[in-house]
């Protein structure tokens, strides 16, 4: 229900590898754990997709960092 209302709020955006609602998870992923390793959040969402038969999206995280 969390992610069907953020979605509805969502402006228009790209089609993109990572899309708002899964950054926006995986950084919440990497705010509340120990370490707040951002490859750490990122290969976390890599294995849930592995594991629903999803493609896999890339691991290199200088896509999500700004700068980077």
């Amino acid at each position: 229900e969390l992610l069907e209302r953020t979605e509805a709020l969502l402006p228009q955006h790209r089609e993109r590898e990572y899309p708002p609602t899964v950054v926006l998870a995986m950084f919440l992923k990497q705010a509340l754990s120990q370490d707040r390793s951002c490859q750490r959040a990122v290969n976390g969402w890599i294995a849930q997709c592995a594991a629903e038969g999803l493609k896999a999206p890339s691991a290199r995280t200088g896509r999500l960092l700004p700068g980077a």
